[in-house]
């Protein structure tokens, strides 16, 4: 089966998922090809070769492409009409993401240029905003090729007009929890049409490469964008609480964004220069390796469902402590594989990790690692994937 990925940016710092699941698929036997609505990261190269995607056809936007992208919008000047028509009808009230969205549309002809060589069995949209322009196009142009559309997390945030619009005519939708489904039906999609299938990771090759690692008590650890929603400042003041009580704590900040000095300066406030270390962007195999160290991880996001970094945290044995958003539910059992900690309520924490016994430690690792096991593995939930496009 020919398959054709529609994302923002691949590889990207922040999406390890989706390097997994298209490196799951070509190992299953899929032909995949990804195309990327934005430049390449300044890390392109390098990510390329940390996560095993060398091999993978990609097509990245640059100037070059968006310019035979117009060439190709004055070719077909009615399909390019028809499609601001719709841009418009659907987003005009959201000046910000309409700008953004025709500010696509060349990337979008040339990316519809190269489906049309491609010829691809199904087409899916990795996200489902700003690609949608790409999936109006298709189902234009290319009507017989099936449409595959994933809707969720910033998605349904951003909840645009061509996300509804489209999601209305796709083949599949797909969301990563069952806690989506409820904002997906509001959006007139078809019960048949919607499709809950978690987002993976690789779970039994992680394990095999940490084996050995030991744990180092009272290590705390924070990952991801260091930008306001993930509420990173909370977490370091809730450690600065946690550390009058242990000596020997110590946080490891993983990550990079526009937050890092605003964070830098509160540790220098809190006088934590000490046990505070900012560790920057990483790779991935290096952040398993941090948490496959730590005790406890710490994420208070604001609008998370399910991150993949809870899931990764939770195999390498971390007990993962989260703030109550969408859908985590499905992820931690509250007390049993982790904690989930009510909005308000998150000064309990230090106690709640000093109450911890070594006993009820380990026993909450094991429910943990057991649970990603047999749930999250990715291999399993790309065959989930291809078992419903092969459903045409």
């Amino acid at each position: 089966m020919k398959i054709a990925y529609i994302t923002m940016q691949f590889p990207s710092p922040s999406e390890t998922f989706a390097s997994h699941d298209v490196v799951a698929l070509k190992k299953i036997g899929m032909d995949i090809s990804v195309f990327s609505m934005r430049s390449q990261h300044v890390l392109h190269d390098k990510m390329l070769k940390e996560r095993a995607l060398e091999d993978i056809p990609l097509c990245a936007s640059n100037s070059k492409k968006v310019l035979a992208g117009v060439i190709e919008i004055f070719k077909s000047s009615c399909l390019f009409l028809s499609t601001l028509k719709w841009i418009l009808l659907n987003d005009i009230k959201k000046p910000q993401h309409c700008i953004r969205l025709i500010a696509l549309m060349p990337i979008s002809f040339y990316i519809l240029k190269q489906l049309k060589k491609l010829q691809p069995d199904v087409v899916h949209l990795f996200w489902g905003h700003y690609p949608s322009v790409v999936g109006f196009l298709l189902k234009k142009r290319l009507p017989h090729v099936k449409l595959s559309m994933f809707l969720g997390a910033y998605d349904l945030e951003y909840a645009l007009g061509v996300s509804r619009s489209l999601a209305q005519k796709a083949d599949w939708i797909f969301t990563h929890a069952y806690a989506n489904e409820k904002s997906l039906r509001h959006l007139g999609i078809e019960e048949d049409k919607i499709h809950v299938v978690h987002r993976g990771t690789c779970a039994k090759e992680h394990l095999k490469i940490l084996e050995g690692i030991k744990k180092e008590n009272h290590l705390w650890i924070v990952a991801g964008r260091l930008i306001p929603l993930k509420r990173f400042e909370m977490a370091i003041d809730i450690f600065g609480d946690f550390s009058k009580n242990i000596d020997n704590s110590k946080m490891l900040v993983c990550g990079d964004g526009e937050l890092k000095e605003v964070l830098k300066t509160q540790v220098t406030m809190m006088r934590l220069e000490n046990r505070v270390e900012f560790k920057g962007h990483i790779s991935q195999h290096l952040l398993l390796q941090y948490m496959a160290k730590s005790d406890v991880l710490l994420l208070l996001s604001s609008r998370e469902r399910l991150p993949n970094v809870v899931k990764e945290a939770m195999l390498v044995g971390c007990i993962c402590i989260v703030s109550d958003t969408p859908g985590i539910h499905e992820l931690i059992e509250d007390g049993k594989t982790g904690f989930i900690i009510k909005n308000g309520q998150y000064d309990s924490i230090p106690q709640l990790v000093m109450s911890l016994t070594q006993t009820k430690k380990e026993q909450m690792r094991e429910e943990a690692k057991k649970f990603i096991l047999e749930n999250f593995d990715v291999e399993d939930l790309m065959k989930k994937y291809v078992q419903i496009w092969r459903q045409s």
